[in-house]
């Protein structure tokens, strides 16, 4: 299939990743690997094949975080940190 590699690729322990998929033809994966405390930058999102928007991945995370009640997310943090 055009578009894709044989191999996979492997992140370090330190990496993340966003993928975007464009499911026309040919099959288009968009990679991109983040270290562990980057900024997230804006990512393609697919409606239908060839047609996209950008998502701000960061404003619109902090914007949803920003907006809750503080216990809630003292909840969120406290269950990141056990477990």
């Amino acid at each position: 299939m055009d578009g894709l590699i044989d191999e996979p690729y492997v992140l370090t322990e330190d990496e993340r990743c966003k993928v975007s998929n464009d499911c026309g033809e040919p099959f288009t994966a968009y990679l991109e690997p983040l270290l562990v405390g980057d900024h997230w930058p804006a990512m393609l999102v697919f409606l239908q094949a060839g047609m996209h928007v950008l998502l701000p991945l960061e404003t619109s995370y902090m914007t949803v975080w920003n907006k809750q009640p503080r216990h809630i997310r003292k909840q969120i943090l406290d269950a990141a940190t056990q477990g």
